[in-house]
């Protein structure tokens, strides 16, 4: 449900360095105005072995959260090149 994305949203966000990618050229719905917008893995609530993908953009750089996708990774490729990352920084 919608409700319960936001506090999964806010929970991987507030959580030690959280991983992601910034998407460029999304737009808010209301004004349609450029979002700063970010791409990162949350741990799926029901199923610890799985991944959802959430998108996200900050209006106007306030924390005033648009969420724009949440959905189970299908492609991994997030995840694979933040895993990529990670190991490249050891």
């Amino acid at each position: 449900m919608k409700h319960e994305a936001y506090p999964l949203c806010l929970e991987v966000l507030t959580s030690a360095a959280p991983l992601g990618e910034e998407i460029f050229t999304m737009t808010d719905r209301k004004d349609h105005s450029v979002c700063e917008t970010w791409a990162f893995p949350c741990p799926h609530p029901l199923n610890k072995g799985t991944y959802l993908y959430a998108k996200i953009g900050l209006h106007h750089g306030r924390l005033h959260i648009n969420l724009f996708s949440l959905h189970v990774d299908l492609s991994g490729k997030l995840v694979s090149a933040i895993r990529t990352y990670l190991k490249s920084k050891k």
